[in-house]
């Protein structure tokens, strides 16, 4: 009897054991699931901030492209403008050489000389500084003055 009750206890502590084993398995393999969940939630997650990415990488790209085309076609018509301004400046050269050197005109100055007693006004004179010089002195008054 004592026999008996010894197997009865050992049975009833194997079959805690065994229930206390398969509640830490399934224990076990809940956390596997829901940590296999989660990974497959990132997963998930990252797939779409890599499509994102592709999405805003290739909108870049197309305006980096656009860019270059634009800035390209500003070169070519910046160059063309150049172009166009040394062959108008090389123009304008060949004219200057062409043409017959022009004479240079002395400038001329006003004088004004002492009033006339008549009538009291001064009398102004235009004359090239090589004519003023073959003048005679002029005395001059406390009312006559040269002007510029």
């Amino acid at each position: 009897e004592v026999e008996l009750q010894v197997e009865k206890d050992k049975s009833k502590i194997l079959e805690t054991q065994a229930e206390a084993r398969e509640k830490d398995s399934q224990l076990q393999s809940e956390q596997a699931k829901s940590r296999f969940q989660v990974q497959d939630e990132r997963i998930h997650d990252l797939e779409q901030q890599l499509s994102s990415l592709y999405v805003a990488f290739e909108m870049l790209r197309q305006e980096h492209s656009h860019e270059t085309k634009r800035r390209s076609a500003m070169e070519e018509n910046l160059f063309a403008a150049d172009l166009q301004v040394a062959k108008f400046e090389e123009e304008q050269e060949k004219k200057k050489m062409q043409q017959p050197p022009r004479v240079q005109q002395t400038p001329t100055k006003m004088m004004q000389l002492p009033q006339s007693p008549a009538s009291g006004t001064p009398n102004t004179v235009l004359m090239s500084p090589e004519s003023a010089k073959s003048l005679p002195p002029v005395a001059a008054s406390p009312k006559s003055h040269f002007a510029p």
